[in-house]
């Protein structure tokens, strides 16, 4: 009876979908939502192997199971991470933007590029690589950062944001000092609006 259960055992073969959800779940421990793809396969092997007698590969298929688990536990990480690369990113890319155009004043009696100007004048001259123009969030409407010229800036003077619409919480803002913010939308809205104001301008 022994030898006859034995022999059934080294029949067995190894689950296939346990050994290719093991290999696909290492690597997505660290990709997030791309770990719900050795997740499903494993519990599927583990079904797979209960059901029949010819398969083996309970283990390998827990294996699996439990790192693709952690990969997708690990989304909220994940995302929250992948978020905060655009933002510096973006963040990065105002501070070059708020320089270029200082350099630009500074290179021109003190005086600012119109909008007109902006910014093809700044690429033209060498001081603006227009890969830079691009925010890493640019939804395709063509719209990144929006500049606000203007000969009468203070420390507090807008001098470009990114598109409203690339941030839900907030605006990434340049001041007329370099200094970059994220300022929430109601914040910014009110800033931008006084600042038309005191220039005349319609919000």
């Amino acid at each position: 009876m022994f030898d006859v259960e034995q022999d059934q055992s080294s029949q067995r073969q190894v689950s296939g979908a346990a050994i290719s959800a093991a290999v696909l779940s290492i690597p997505c421990v660290i990709t997030g939502p791309l770990a719900l793809i050795p997740l499903s396969l494993s519990l599927y092997s583990v079904i797979q192997i209960k059901r029949s007698r010819m398969l083996s590969g309970t283990g390998i298929a827990l294996f699996a199971l439990v790192l693709s688990a952690v990969g997708v536990l690990g989304t909220k990480y994940y995302i929250a991470a992948y978020n905060r690369t655009y933002f510096l990113y973006s963040e990065t890319q105002m501070n070059v933007l708020g320089h270029a155009i200082l350099v630009y004043s500074a290179q021109n009696d003190d005086q600012r590029p119109t909008a007109e100007q902006w910014p093809d004048a700044l690429v033209e001259l060498g001081i603006l690589d227009p890969l830079m123009l691009e925010a890493p969030l640019e939804d395709g409407d063509g719209v990144s950062y929006i500049y606000c010229p203007g000969s009468d800036w203070c420390q507090r003077t807008i001098m470009l944001y990114e598109d409203p619409k690339h941030w839900k919480k907030g605006v990434l803002v340049c001041f007329s000092d370099r200094r970059v913010e994220f300022l929430d939308h109601e914040t910014f809205e009110q800033m931008l609006a006084d600042q038309l104001a005191e220039r005349g301008d319609a919000p």
